[in-house]
């Protein structure tokens, strides 16, 4: 076995997550339900625009997986399963990005070997898998934005194709983020601070970029949107009371 280097911590990731995920299929076909999915698990059958307590993608998701799998337990956990692969990748190109690539691969095994991480969010049917992904394919954009000048000037930056795709698939992102789970405006407080406080990024304050990427974000979160507004925002109103209990 070679020793872990630039050259291979790639290939070395790769396996690494095709290992986890046959073990995670094995785990999420032969272990019962918790009770949050056995709570949850209606909602995938009898799909809706939204639900009370939480946004709608991981159901939409599970429910197309159980009409390939049926109703079983591999059919309801199946999205996590190949999402957290994905999740797993996105953390070593962004790792990789701002460190290194062995640094990428430390941060993946560290992640699986986490018992919240590799069983709860990428095996279990609940909405972290999803919102977990969506996060991270949000942040790896945001990073090629904010740390990928190649030699260019500013100018060339703030008006090449690249960086407009590259604020749309973050608003993409951001949008199915916000259809996984309520904790993406986290992520949008975080890179609206971040970007307001460093000299070297404020410029995107005045770039349409951002304020394009948010309004993409609301065009996908219609579906949250339009539920709450026929069921008197219920379910901002209970999330909201679950903050305020928590703090």
């Amino acid at each position: 076995m070679k020793k872990l280097s630039e050259g291979n911590a790639a290939s070395y990731t790769l396996a690494l997550i095709l290992v986890t995920v046959v073990l995670r299929i094995f785990i999420a076909s032969y272990t019962g339900l918790g009770i949050g999915e056995a709570y949850y698990f209606r909602g995938a059958v009898h799909l809706e625009w939204s639900y009370f307590d939480q946004p709608p993608l991981f159901l939409w998701l599970s429910g197309l997986t159980i009409k390939i799998f049926g109703l079983t337990n591999l059919g309801l956990r199946f999205p996590a399963v190949v999402l957290f692969t994905g999740t797993s990748w996105f953390l070593f190109l962004i790792t990789k990005k701002l460190f290194n690539a062995k640094a990428g691969f430390w941060a993946v095994l560290v992640m699986n070997l986490s018992a919240l991480f590799t069983v709860s969010v990428a095996c279990w049917f609940q909405p972290d898998a999803p919102l977990m992904f969506f996060w991270l394919a949000s942040t790896y954009f945001l990073v090629q934005l904010l740390f990928s000048k190649e030699g260019r000037d500013l100018k060339t930056i703030r008006n090449s194709r690249r960086t407009w795709l590259l604020w749309i698939m973050t608003g993409i992102c951001l949008g199915l983020a916000t259809l996984s789970k309520y904790h993406v405006l986290f992520i949008f407080a975080g890179a609206f601070m971040f970007i307001g406080t460093s000299k070297d990024q404020r410029h995107w304050l005045w770039h349409p970029g951002p304020y394009l990427a948010v309004l993409i974000t609301i065009i996908f979160a219609f579906p949250v949107l339009w539920w709450n507004y026929n069921n008197n925002w219920a379910s901002f109103v209970f999330q909201g009371s679950v903050i305020g209990e928590n703090v």
